[in-house]
């Protein structure tokens, strides 16, 4: 399962692709939120982009007690894109 997103595209439908993809594999083969948010992360643009330091940000407030899940990756992605729009 792999989608690389481009600027411009909706980004719900793109991150909404991971779920829905996810949901419909079987129950013993789907896999772990915490991959698929890595997967989510990861299908964003670095280079050259707003995203990178966004990304590295997120890795950051990782830990063990607050581990990187597929809704936070989602929130804090929206609310990003929300904030580049309005400028």
């Amino acid at each position: 399962m792999w989608k690389q997103y481009t600027e411009g595209e909706n980004l719900l439908d793109h991150l909404n692709f991971f779920l829905i993809k996810n949901g419909k594999l079987a129950d013993k083969q789907q896999f772990l939120d915490e991959f698929l948010a890595q997967l989510m992360l990861m299908s964003l643009p670095t280079e050259g982009s707003t995203w990178d330091p966004f990304i590295a940000m997120i890795l950051q407030t990782v830990t063990e007690q607050s581990l990187l899940t597929t809704a936070l990756v989602a929130e804090c992605v929206m609310e990003l894109h929300c904030v580049i729009d309005r400028q």
